[in-house]
């Protein structure tokens, strides 16, 4: 096996990483001067930087980008650990010109740690880690404009909430770090509602 390294100057800790649709490769970077930054790499060749994105938060926690047939949407979705802010999506194809970011509800006092997208829907979740808080689901449709109103769904119980997934059906699937882990099930019926079961 042959083993490459590419030295991308100044950039010493990577926090996230996806490939998009077209097969290029996006990285987050650890924040330096107060700023993240997030790559566009070319998928072919790893030493290209097709863009590099100044994100003003304190860390990108989670990459998430469209894939090949999925809604015929062209952005990736970025959860962040920020004060002011609980993600962001970006273009594709012009990531500079055409972003948002989502700036957080005053219920929201954690960072998101994964994204996920069902049916139409992209999901964003705190883990409800910090004392007196619970996990939460932050929901935006596709057909939505940053700067409306998202949904933010406590999930009752639940806490340490650390990666999510999406399926055809409509249903966001959650798992902890509780002891015992739990696996949720986030849908939406006549309102968003879960179902959790414990795996021992």
């Amino acid at each position: 096996m042959n083993i490459t390294r590419y030295n991308y100057t100044g950039r010493n800790k990577i926090t996230a990483m996806d490939i998009d649709k077209n097969g290029n490769i996006w990285i987050g970077f650890a924040a330096t001067a107060g700023s993240c930054h997030l790559y566009k790499v070319s998928g072919t060749d790893n030493t290209t930087i097709l863009f590099d994105i100044t994100v003003p938060v304190d860390e990108i926690t989670k990459i998430r980008a469209d894939k090949a047939n999925e809604y015929d949407n062209d952005y990736i979705y970025i959860a962040v650990d920020d004060v002011t802010y609980y993600g962001g999506l970006f273009s594709i194809t012009n990531p500079l010109g055409e972003y948002y970011y989502l700036t957080k509800d005053v219920s929201v006092l954690e960072k998101t740690v994964d994204i996920g997208t069902s049916d139409g829907e992209i999901y964003w979740i705190t883990p409800g880690v910090l004392s007196g808080e619970i996990a939460k689901v932050i929901s935006m449709g596709w057909n939505m404009t940053p700067g409306d109103t998202d949904v933010i769904t406590d999930l009752t119980a639940i806490n340490n909430a650390r990666t999510c997934t999406g399926d055809s059906a409509g249903n966001l699937w959650i798992l902890t770090y509780q002891n015992p882990i739990k696996l949720i099930r986030f849908y939406y019926n006549s309102g968003y509602t879960f179902t959790s079961w414990d795996i021992i």
